[in-house]
């Protein structure tokens, strides 16, 4: 008996390992397979608006994926009289809260005013704010419809939403993966950017901060994605939810943005790991799913404790054991 139980625990111990490797790559397969079908309802976007849906506001990004494909909006799902009352309440990343009373007897989301969580409120990570930067709760989400779909003008017909809903798990705005993820959205730059310019006080990036750190605020770099679309969401659910320019160099790393040679150092800090760059998808956005472990990049940092980039051998260690799911990855 005990050579049998013997026997049964060895072959456990070799197809475990196996089976865990085959149930990730089914993961990764579906998650694949769910931004792939995002990627499709954002060209039917395209096809009517003549443009991908743009972010306004820093760390929207993902709610306005799920704003543009489904537009999920409910005044009827919860009320308060006070912006603040909403910022103080428990609430996952997307939540939609309102304030002014809603009146089923009037036109839309007459009176109303939606804000977006743009973190889990219920542990917000420290020194990376609640909502956004601002004040006054966030940033306000309006489509003039309640429910599924939109109206592209006030009293027009109510146009379909692009993903079925039900396709996908939602919370508030925010399209989820099978994780339970936001998946995050970041557009590219509608005003070209040339990558290839290493000179002068503001060098074109692949993928950067329109700020430094990664926060609303003026322009100081042109860059082909900008991080801040998804900063606080982003940040909060890394290895280091406590900074945003560790969150971005993680992003970086992945995207492959670092020199053939040695990594390069002083702009390391900033979170800017190369000195020359190449894109690493033609795609006119991108899609991101913080995969399994549920950070969003490697699990452990890209950039040593003085904020200088690690070895590239290193890097490509970190980056090869990510479990993230992207549309190009």
């Amino acid at each position: 008996m005990l050579v049998v139980i013997g026997i049964i625990v060895l072959i456990i111990g070799f197809a475990l390992p196996m089976t865990l490797k085959a149930w990730r790559q089914g993961d990764r397969a579906r998650t694949a397979a769910d931004l792939n079908t995002i990627g499709i309802a954002l060209d039917a976007f395209k096809n009517d608006f003549g443009e991908y849906p743009r972010v306004e506001t820093p760390g929207t990004g993902f709610a306005v994926l799920g704003k543009s494909l489904v537009g999920p909006l409910d005044s009827t799902t919860s009320t308060f009289t006070n912006p603040s009352i909403a910022v103080g309440t428990p609430a996952k990343a997307g939540t939609v809260y309102y304030t002014g009373a809603w009146n089923p007897n009037a036109p839309p989301n007459f009176g109303v005013v939606q804000y977006v969580a743009l973190l889990d409120t219920e542990n917000p990570p420290p020194g990376v704010g609640t909502w956004s930067d601002s004040t006054n709760g966030g940033p306000t989400f309006t489509d003039g419809a309640d429910g599924p779909g939109f109206r592209i003008r006030t009293g027009g017909a109510i146009k379909q939403p692009y993903l079925q809903p039900g396709k996908f798990k939602m919370q508030g705005l925010a399209l989820l993966d099978h994780n339970g993820n936001p998946i995050l959205y970041f557009p590219k730059s509608p005003v070209a950017v040339n990558i290839n310019i290493r000179n002068g006080a503001n060098p074109g990036h692949y993928v950067s901060a329109r700020t430094n750190p990664p926060v609303q605020g003026a322009i100081n770099a042109p860059t082909m994605f900008n991080f801040d679309d998804n900063v606080y969401l982003a940040t909060a659910t890394s290895s280091d939810p406590t900074s945003a320019n560790r969150a971005l160099a993680k992003m970086q790393a992945i995207l492959g943005m670092r020199d053939p040679g040695s990594l390069a150092s002083g702009s390391a800090a900033n979170g800017i790991l190369a000195s020359s760059e190449s894109a690493a998808t033609e795609a006119p956005y991108l899609l991101w799913s913080a995969g399994p472990d549920q950070l969003f990049g490697p699990v452990d940092d890209v950039l040593d404790a003085s904020g200088t980039a690690k070895d590239r051998f290193t890097i490509d260690r970190l980056v090869q054991k990510c479990d993230d799911v992207t549309n190009f990855r």
